[in-house]
C-alpha cells in the first residue's frame, strides 16, 4: 500500500489502479485517515482481501470493484472501533477527575499505583484527542490540496501571479518590460555580482595581521577531528539530520528513503559520502559547529553554539540605559552591508581559515562545497544562461552561515585592535570592561562614544574591511541609534546615515529598537502581530479543539522572542490575554466575540487541574527570563551580564551605609535580597523580576546541617548555592 503524508489517501493494494476507470463500477479512491494507514491488522486484512478477488477473477478490474466494498466495510467497522475507544477515553477522564477529587479530600484513599495507572491511559487518550483535532484543523486544504481541483489551481495561480516579474528598473533610471531583456540584464547583474576579482598579496597580508593578536586558532588536536575518515555511525547521523524530503545526492533519493532503508543502503552510502554532496556539507558542518564557539569571538551570536540572539539585544538596551546613567554620551551605529552572504570573496575566506590555521585539507574540502558550483536565475518560468560562483557563500547550504561567521572575524579582530590602541572608545562599563561591538551574522552594531574623530576612525575601519573582503557598506541604509546624546548634534547629521529621531523606531533583530520606547508600544505591536495571524484564520471552519491547538502551539508561541527581549508588564500581557481568549471562545455573525462560557484563569490551568494548559503569557515570559538569572548567577561574562551587575552595585552603594549589603557583589545580592527596586535599568529590573516572585518563596533546608553561632556574608551566600 502507498502512504502519503496527508490525511487523504490512496489505497492502492498490491498494483496500481487500472487504467480503464470507466469499467470500473464504483470509484477507484478510498479515502482514510492517517492512523488507518499505520495499522499492521488493517492494512494485511486489505491486502487479504484483494489477494482474495485477485486469485478467483483473474482480472484487476473485477478484483478491484469486489475488493472496493470489502474493504470500506472493514474501515467502517475500524471507524466504530475508535469510536469505542473515544467513549473509554471520556469515561476514564470523568473517572481521573473524581480520583482527583477524593485524593484532595483523602490522600490516603487513593492508591498511588491507580493513580499513575489512570493517569497514564488519560495522558494516551488526550495525545490521541489532539492529533486528530490536528488533522482536522487542515480539513479544506488535506481535502483539495493535493487532488486536481480548482482550488489547487487557483492558489497556484495566485502564487504565480504574484511572484511575476513584469518590470525592471536599472540603476541609471530605464525601465525594463521586455521578457528578453529583463532576463539578460538578470544574467549580467548577477554574473557581476559572483564575479571574483583577484587576489593581491597586500590583501592577504592584511588578512593576517587583523588576527595576529587573537587566541582564537584552531589547534591540532581540532584540525585532526575537523579532518579525520568519517564512520559509518557518524554518516548514519548525519543522513538522519538531513531535511526528510531533501536528495543528498543526483540520483533523487530522498533523506526519507536512505534512512527507511538504511540496513542495507549504508554500505553505499558509506562508500559514496563524496558524490552525496548535501550529506558531505552536513558532516563537515557538525564537525565544524563542535569547535566554533572556541575559535569565534563571544561578540558574534550568529550560528554558534550557546550563544543567543537576545544577548545582542540586550546590549543595545542595557547600553542606552547605562549611557543614560553614566552620562555617557554614545550612539549604537547598525551597520547594513550589500548582498552580505553574496560578496564574501573566496579568495578571503581561504585567507581567514589559514590566518586561523586550519588544515590545508579542510580548507580544500569545505571549499569544494562552495566555490565550485554555477547557478542560473528563474525569472518568470525561464532560467537565465549559467554563470560561476566566484564569491559569496550558498544560503541553504549547512557549513555556509558557519563559514560566514568565521568571515567576520577580520573586521572584529580590527575593532579590537583600534580599541587597544585607544583610537576607537566603546561604552565604558564601570568594572565590566568596554560594550563595542555586537554581531548577529551580518547583522552588526558598534557603540562608541560620541566624537567626530571617533567615527571617522570607525569608517575607516569598515572601508579597511570591505577593500579585504568585498564587502559594500550602505550608508544611507546604516542606522544611527543616539545614546544620551541630542541627535541633531550637527556633526552626526553630516554623516549621511539615518539617525533617529525621538520617538522614532527600526527593526533591529526582529525587535523594536529606538529611543525611549514605551510599553505601550511594546504591547501595541505585539497585538496587531497577533491580529495579523488571526486575519488568516478568522475564515476557516475551525472546531474547538483545532482553536485550542492553535492557540497553544502557534499564537502563545509568537511573542516568545519577544517576551525574552523586550518585557512586559502586568497591564501589557493583560492587553494580550483578550485577543486570546476571544479566538479561542469564537465570534458570532456581526463579528463580535462570543460570551467567554469559563474565566479565562481556568482555562490556563493544566489540563489534569481541569483547564486546557494554556499557558498565561507573564507565566511564560518569566520562565524563559530565568534562563538568563541563572547566567548572571554562574559568572556569565557577557556584556549584558556586567551591565545589569553594574546597576545592581550602584543601587547597593546608595543604601545606608551601616549595612553589610553594602558591599555585596551582584550574585550576592540575588540570592539574599529579597527584591531591588532597580529604578535605572527597566530592562533589568523586568528581566530579574520573575526571579524575585520565585525567591521569596525558597527555604532552606538546614536540617542534619551543623552551624557555626555566627556566620559571615560570604559564608552565607556558600551555604545557600550548596544547600539552597
Amino acid at each position: 500500500m502507498a502512504v502519503s503524508d496527508h490525511v487523504p489517501v490512496l489505497v492502492d493494494i498490491a498494483i496500481k489502479p487500472p487504467r480503464n476507470r470507466k469499467r470500473m463500477k464504483r470509484s477507484s479512491y478510498i479515502k482514510m485517515d492517517e492512523d488507518a494507514m499505520k495499522d499492521p491488522a488493517f492494512l494485511q486484512e486489505a491486502r487479504r482481501v484483494w489477494h482474495e478477488g485477485y486469485a478467483l477473477s483473474q482480472n484487476p478490474i473485477t478484483a478491484w470493484t469486489l475488493a472496493w466494498g470489502k474493504v470500506q466495510r472493514l474501515y467502517g467497522r475500524r471507524r466504530a472501533q475508535k469510536q469505542k475507544q473515544r467513549n473509554e477515553y471520556n469515561t476514564l477522564k470523568k473517572a481521573f477527575g473524581e480520583m482527583l477529587i477524593k485524593a484532595a479530600a483523602d490522600p490516603n484513599s487513593v492508591s498511588p499505583e491507580d493513580f499513575r495507572n489512570l493517569e497514564a491511559k488519560v495522558r494516551e487518550g488526550e495525545l490521541q484527542e489532539c492529533e486528530i483535532a490536528r488533522r482536522r484543523s487542515r480539513h479544506i486544504w488535506l481535502k483539495s490540496g493535493d487532488a486536481s481541483t480548482r482550488y489547487f489551481y487557483a492558489v497556484l495561480k495566485s502564487k504565480q501571479n504574484a511572484e511575476a516579474l513584469t518590470t525592471l528598473h536599472k540603476d541609471d533610471g530605464t525601465v525594463l518590460d521586455d521578457e528578453g531583456e529583463i532576463l539578460e540584464e538578470v544574467h549580467r547583474f548577477y554574473g557581476e555580482l559572483f564575479h571574483q576579482p583577484t587576489i593581491t598579496s597586500s590583501q592577504r597580508a592584511e588578512v593576517q595581521a587583523c588576527l595576529v593578536n587573537t587566541n582564537k586558532k584552531v589547534s591540532r588536536e581540532q584540525n585532526l577531528d575537523l579532518i579525520r575518515r568519517p564512520a559509518e555511525k557518524e554518516v548514519e547521523t548525519t543522513v538522519k539530520l538531513l531535511k526528510t524530503d531533501k536528495s543528498p545526492g543526483a540520483d533523487g533519493l530522498t533523506a526519507e528513503v536512505l534512512r527507511a532503508s538504511w540496513s542495507w543502503t549504508r554500505a553505499a552510502c558509506f562508500a559514496l559520502i563524496d558524490e552525496f554532496w548535501k550529506t558531505k556539507s552536513k558532516l563537515l558542518a557538525e564537525r565544524l559547529k563542535k569547535i566554533l564557539p572556541q575559535i569565534v569571538d563571544e561578540e558574534q551570536t550568529g550560528f554558534v553554539e550557546q550563544r543567543s540572539i537576545v544577548d545582542n539585544i540586550l546590549c543595545l538596551k542595557l547600553g542606552q540605559e547605562l549611557a543614560g546613567h553614566s552620562q555617557q554620551q554614545a550612539l549604537f551605529y547598525k551597520l547594513d552591508f550589500v548582498k552580505a552572504f553574496d560578496r564574501v570573496q573566496h579568495h578571503y575566506l581561504i585567507s581567514t581559515m589559514e590566518a586561523m590555521q586550519f588544515d590545508p585539507h579542510f580548507i580544500q574540502l569545505t571549499m569544494g562545497l562552495v566555490a565550485t558550483g554555477s547557478s542560473k536565475m528563474h525569472i518568470n518560468g525561464t532560467f537565465t544562461p549559467a554563470f560561476r560562483l566566484g564569491r559569496g557563500v550558498r544560503q541553504g547550504c549547512s557549513i555556509s552561515p558557519l563559514l560566514f561567521a568565521i568571515s567576520t572575524q577580520p573586521l572584529m579582530g580590527l575593532l579590537r585592535k583600534e580599541e587597544r590602541e585607544g583610537r576607537l572608545l566603546g561604552v565604558n562599563i564601570p568594572r565590566g570592561g568596554t560594550l563595542l561591538h555586537r554581531f548577529f551574522t551580518d547583522d552588526s552594531g558598534v557603540a562608541i562614544t560620541t566624537s567626530p574623530e571617533n567615527f571617522e576612525n570607525l569608517k575607516r575601519v569598515v572601508e579597511r574591511f570591505e577593500t579585504m573582503s568585498g564587502a559594500q557598506l550602505n550608508i544611507t541604509k546604516s542606522v544611527i541609534i543616539p545614546m544620551a546624546i541630542d541627535p541633531n548634534t550637527s556633526w552626526i547629521r553630516d554623516t549621511g546615515c539615518r539617525v533617529l529621531q525621538q520617538g522614532e523606531e527600526i527593526v533591529y533583530l526582529g525587535c523594536k529598537a529606538g529611543i525611549q520606547i514605551t510599553e505601550k508600544d511594546i504591547a501595541r505591536d505585539l497585538s496587531n502581530k497577533l491580529l495579523r495571524k488571526l486575519s488568516t484564520w478568522s475564515n476557516r471552519l475551525l472546531a474547538w479543539p483545532s482553536r485550542v491547538i492553535l492557540l497553544k502551539h502557534i499564537l502563545h508561541a509568537m511573542p516568545v522572542y519577544q517576551f525574552l527581549s523586550l518585557g512586559l508588564t502586568t497591564s501589557g500581557y493583560d492587553q494580550l490575554e483578550p485577543i486570546c481568549r476571544d479566538f479561542l471562545w469564537g465570534s458570532r455573525g456581526d463579528g463580535k466575540a462570543k460570551c467567554s462560557l469559563v474565566a479565562w484563569k481556568y482555562v490556563a490551568q493544566p489540563r489534569l487541574e481541569g483547564g486546557l494548559g494554556i499557558l498565561p503569557f507573564h507565566t511564560t515570559s518569566a520562565a524563559l527570563k530565568m534562563k538568563y538569572v541563572a547566567k548572571l548567577m554562574t559568572g556569565e561574562k557577557s556584556e549584558w551580564a556586567q551591565i545589569i551587575k553594574y546597576f545592581i552595585r550602584s543601587e547597593l552603594q546608595r543604601r545606608a551605609h551601616g549595612e553589610d549589603y553594602r558591599w555585596w557583589t551582584a550574585e550576592e545580592a540575588l540570592l539574599l535580597m529579597p527584591t531591588l527596586t532597580l529604578k535605572d535599568s527597566p530592562t533589568s529590573k523586568n528581566l530579574l523580576k520573575g526571579w524575585f516572585s520565585i525567591r521569596k518563596h525558597l527555604r532552606l533546608d538546614l536540617t542534619n546541617i551543623t552551624l557555626p553561632a555566627s556566620l559571615s556574608t560570604n559564608q552565607l551566600v556558600t551555604v545557600m548555592k550548596k544547600y539552597g
